[in-house]
């Protein structure tokens, strides 16, 4: 299996994504509760989430950019399914 499509690359893509949408929306949301609190307003937690959400999903795709592949070359090493589907082919030419 060629290293650039391992499952545990996916498997590290996936939850860095997730930790970069979380992460910013959390504190964020925890800011802007905090700012209400100090203030006495109501709408700072509102405006946190919807900042922590954009900040989270603007990381996350530069970082899920940085693993797309830019030509069909790349594309085809990057496909798992095509790699699984070589597999099948061979297991049945062996019969």
């Amino acid at each position: 299996m060629n290293r650039n499509t391992s499952p545990l690359r996916y498997l590290i893509l996936v939850t860095q994504v997730g930790f970069s949408v979380i992460v910013p929306t959390v504190l964020m949301t925890l800011l802007g509760i905090w700012l209400d609190q100090k203030l006495g307003t109501r709408f700072l937690v509102i405006i946190g989430v919807v900042l922590g959400i954009a900040g989270g999903v603007t990381a996350a795709w530069h970082f899920i950019r940085r693993f797309m592949p830019e030509n069909d070359k790349e594309r085809e090493e990057y496909d798992l399914m095509a790699e699984w589907k070589e597999d099948g082919e061979k297991s049945d030419e062996e019969k």
